[in-house]
């Protein structure tokens, strides 16, 4: 099992996807699956998702997804070239 950083939206929202992308310095994919009229911008990659944990450390979530971060956090194994110190 791999960690996968997604938001899945309505198809009618793929620009709002590809503006997401474009933020995260076009890091990760994005799949349309017109038979169920939905697009998902999709991060995997260990280096990518580094861009996106510093985004939420940066930026912290105030709902639930709070604690859905702090989890995710902690499975990402760390390596050297993964280094966000802040702690939460």
């Amino acid at each position: 099992m791999e960690p996968v950083f997604s938001i899945r939206l309505h198809d009618k929202d793929l620009a709002t996807l590809k503006l997401i992308q474009a933020y995260f310095e076009g890091i990760g994919k994005i799949y349309h699956h017109d038979h169920i009229s939905e697009a998902t911008f999709r991060v995997d990659s260990l280096n990518e998702l580094d861009v996106i944990i510093r985004h939420f450390l940066k930026h912290p979530l105030i709902t639930q997804k709070y604690s859905d971060f702090i989890l995710f956090k902690q499975v990402i194994p760390r390596r050297a070239s993964l280094c966000w110190t802040a702690s939460l």
